[in-house]
């Protein structure tokens, strides 16, 4: 097997003999990530276990990724395969249910309510009740019925309370021998009004202006458009706009900041109005399409992401090379990576803090997660110092700037405790699904690293040995860790009895390996429920794994976020609706690509300027759930994707380069200073980020 790249580069002692021609050494992980001019290393792909490809044989190319944003369009592709646009920003009036529920009921006239109640009462009751009606019950008297045992009978006389006495007469219900009774009495200041819950906040009944929520359904449904901004940074600022909780909003999925991204938002008993209303003081999110459900969306029900992918600045041997790369991404698809963006950006990777919790060593995990960071802000790493000398959690806790979620919740644990040395405790107090994302970042890894080993070892279609998903759903269980990062030891006892394997066949015979596709095989995560592949690529697992002191087959664990079951995913990524275009231009700044505003404004559509000076290429792809669009980009131009490149080319492309025709690249004069600092502050997980020659690339990735 390899010799393959560590998570703390050290390299696995294995034989020449048995490592695959093309697989990175740890001496190759140290080249890409010393690419920082000798200061602290940036990781690169190759230390996420990235190094492999479908189709090696096409030349590299480059481009800048996220000039503008604008370059980077996310569609969401819901349940039924529609692409999400925001195609109104009017509130309905078909489906404004507002105006309608605010029509009076067609009521029951006064004979009935008198006849009923002649049933159910005696003579003497039926005259001291008209006597309250004469006088508006001036005398502040209560009339109480006999037990009414039938429900039908007591809506009778309530509705005609309400109908026709309710400026000075009002009911309550209090329960008697044989049923409840009705008690009549002098309206007071709040009848009519809705009911509180207990805790005084969520009203029972309808407020000005609701729709019957009964009736249309307790959830409005629209399509939120925002620029720049997360998904959860643009709902927290609706909620705060309309006075509303966070938890009010629910959605299928997170997307990317630095992009201009169009998905569907629910919002529990929300009206159309409220938000619709909005859209004149916001800037950076728009709403519309607005829609009343019975159900709510829920996290992972969406089919995938349709993708428009502006690439600036590209730099390739000729055309037709760009055109041979997108037809391989199209025809053959890509390694189905986890991006670089799960792993973070920073030096210390989130998945080596994995590493020491899936060991027990919190002490250590602790550590990397406060310990300095060269690549950061100054007043982020002026805390982290002062707490690595010091040691003094109330002092650290007040330097700590509040962007750090992590570190002052491991502060604060120290602080409100005293217990310093508990290490474990003060880890369990990071928000879950952030502790959860250390150990399932080295999950992420191990299966990076093993993919690049099965395309390295293997061919490209099914053999003996691969696992496969027989299932009909359109992708793997293997997704289903990114959907929701769930540990299954809180699932209880239902979790653990639930079957991951059910559809995962092994493959026996040749026989067998002809009945299936290479879109069908997968590989595990690992976890204590997973099956392994019984040919090489199995092997690889325990060797990755063993070098952190770690076991696939012994990954049960009496710590919940540890405790881990696996999942499988997908060797292989094939985009869909998959389409390009080149642009020749002259001026970096415009765009060349339509917005939903765009096209509801008529902007015209960009062209191409026959003669530019700049060559650009507008990418469009549907990619499924948990799938990287970063990772079919690094597929197509065999560019890498760590940011430290990005921040690179950044800088370069800062100075003002111009591409003359026959090739050559002059620079033009120019402070671009101003947005490299904007770079280095923006640029995140969600980008995409290269740098590398051609001669550069093959040098880290063992070509």
């Amino acid at each position: 097997m390899a010799d393959l790249p560590a998570a703390k580069r050290i390299k696995l002692d294995v034989s020449a003999e048995e490592s695959p021609a093309g697989s990175p050494t740890a001496t190759t992980v140290t080249n890409e990530a010393a690419n920082n001019g000798g200061a602290v290393p940036i990781p690169g792909e190759v230390d996420v276990g990235i190094y492999a490809y479908v189709n090696d044989s096409v030349p590299a190319y480059t481009g800048t990724i996220k000039h503008r944003t604008e370059d980077f369009l996310v569609h969401e592709v819901d349940l039924a395969g529609n692409i999400v646009h925001l195609k109104s920003r009017v509130v309905p009036e078909v489906v404004n249910a507002e105006s309608k529920s605010e029509q009076a009921e067609p009521g029951e006239p006064l004979e009935t309510f008198y006849t009923k109640l002649a049933e159910l009462e005696s003579p003497d009751f039926v005259e001291q009740f008209k006597a309250m009606v004469e006088t508006k019950n001036e005398a502040g008297i209560e009339l109480v019925t006999k037990s009414i045992a039938d429900k039908a009978d007591r809506t009778v006389l309530h509705k005609g309370i309400k109908q026709h006495f309710s400026d000075f007469l009002a009911t309550d219900s209090k329960l008697g021998a044989d049923g409840a009774c009705i008690v009549f009495r002098t309206a007071r200041e709040g009848d009519g009004q809705p009911r509180v819950s207990k805790k005084g906040k969520q009203p029972r009944g309808k407020r000005a202006g609701e729709p019957n929520w009964n009736e249309v359904g307790n959830y409005c449904e629209f399509t939120l458009y925002k620029e720049n901004k997360d998904s959860m940074e643009a709902v927290a600022l609706i909620a705060k706009m309309i006075k509303t909780q966070t938890k009010t909003f629910t959605f299928a999925g997170t997307k990317d900041k630095r992009a201009i991204t169009v998905q569907r938002v629910s919002a529990y008993r929300t009206t159309m109005n409220a938000l619709a209303g909005l859209n004149r003081i916001l800037r950076g999110i728009q709403i519309g399409d607005f829609e009343y459900k019975k159900k709510r969306l829920e996290l992972g029900s969406l089919s995938g992401n349709h993708f428009v992918i502006t690439l600036r600045d590209v730099q390739a041997p000729s055309e037709e090379v760009i055109h041979t790369s997108l037809e391989s991404l199209r025809d053959n698809g890509f390694i189905n990576y986890y991006g670089m963006q799960r792993f973070g950006s920073r030096s210390i990777l989130t998945h080596t803090v994995g590493i020491e919790m899936l060991n027990g060593r919190f002490d250590q995990a602790v550590d990397l997660v406060m310990r300095p960071k060269d690549e950061e802000r100054t007043d982020f790493n002026d805390a982290r110092k002062h707490w690595q000398e010091h040691k003094d959690p109330k002092k650290a806790l007040e330097i700590f700037p509040r962007q750090c979620h992590a570190e002052r919740a491991i502060l604060q644990y120290f602080v409100k405790t005293g217990r310093t040395n508990d290490y474990q405790g003060a880890m369990m107090a990071i928000a879950r699904n952030m502790r959860l994302m250390y150990v399932h970042a080295y999950q992420s890894y191990v299966w990076n690293t093993v993919a690049s080993e099965r395309v390295k070892l293997y061919p490209l279609h099914p053999v003996i040995g691969d696992l496969v998903d027989v299932s009909n759903t359109s992708d793997s269980q293997a997704d289903s860790d990114d959907v929701e990062m769930t540990d299954d030891a809180e699932k209880g006892e239902k979790g653990e009895k639930s079957d991951i394997n059910a559809s995962i066949v092994l493959i026996e015979s040749e026989e067998q390996a002809k009945m299936y596709t290479m879109d069908q095989v997968v590989l595990p995560l690992p976890g204590y429920a997973v099956r392994y592949p019984k040919h090489r690529v199995g092997e690889v697992y325990g060797k990755v794994m063993a070098r952190d002191g770690l076991d696939p087959n012994d990954m049960e664990r009496k710590q919940k976020s540890a405790h881990l079951k696996g999942s499988y995913r997908k060797v292989i990524a094939k985009p869909t609706s998959v389409d390009w275009k080149l642009f020749r231009y002259n001026d970096a700044h415009i765009p060349l690509s339509q917005t939903d505003l765009d096209r509801e404004k008529d902007k015209p559509a960009p062209e191409s300027i026959p003669d530019g000076k700049h060559l650009a290429i507008v990418l469009e792809l549907t990619l499924k759930q948990s799938q990287y669009a970063t990772m079919a980009l690094r597929e197509a131009m065999k560019m890498s994707t760590a940011q430290a490149m990005h921040m690179e080319r950044a800088n370069r492309s800062d100075k003002g380069r111009v591409v003359k025709a026959e090739g050559k690249v002059e620079e033009k004069e120019g402070d671009g200073g101003d947005r490299k600092r904007k770079a280095e502050n923006e640029a995140g997980g969600d980008g995409v980020e290269d740098g590398q020659s051609e001669k550069k690339v093959k040098m880290d990735f063992g070509e």
